[in-house]
């Protein structure tokens, strides 16, 4: 019985790594796209913040895809749980989030909320680092 779970758990990641992998392919497409658009559109050559901004969140939205399927393969090869990984994903994921904040809109709570979450991963990471905790064995 837990064969077939296993297998059963195997086949789930295979199916949402191809999904995955058509995911990215579109975010690419989609993001070569915005950056033409960007750059055609008046004034020629020039991009403003605001579209700045929009192409780093899609940029980084594209890495942090990369990163997902980079620790499904790592848990694929190895059945291993990559923590390390997981937290620099996750890392990866605030960055973005600060990075295209709209600090009008944001209330002090939220902002207060993130600088915490922005900690935590930060002391995670060094803790596993110290440590030497990289990923956890699931067979």
């Amino acid at each position: 019985m837990l064969q077939f779970v296993e297998r059963f758990e195997r086949g789930v990641y295979t199916i949402l790594l191809v999904l995955l992998s058509v995911i990215i392919t579109l975010a690419v497409v989609t993001l070569v796209a915005a950056i033409a658009a960007f750059v055609v559109s008046p004034p020629i050559l020039l991009l403003t913040g605001e579209e700045l901004l929009e192409l780093f969140g899609v940029f980084l939205l594209v890495l942090l895809s990369l990163e997902f399927f980079e620790s499904i393969k790592i848990y694929l090869r190895e059945t291993k749980i990559p923590y390390e990984l997981v937290v620099v994903i996750a890392i990866t994921a605030i960055a973005r989030k600060v990075i295209v904040l709209d600090l009008e809109s944001a209330s002090d709570l939220h902002l207060i909320g993130l600088g915490v979450v922005v900690l935590a991963l930060a002391a995670a990471y060094y803790l596993l680092k110290r440590g030497g905790v990289t990923s956890r064995d699931t067979t």
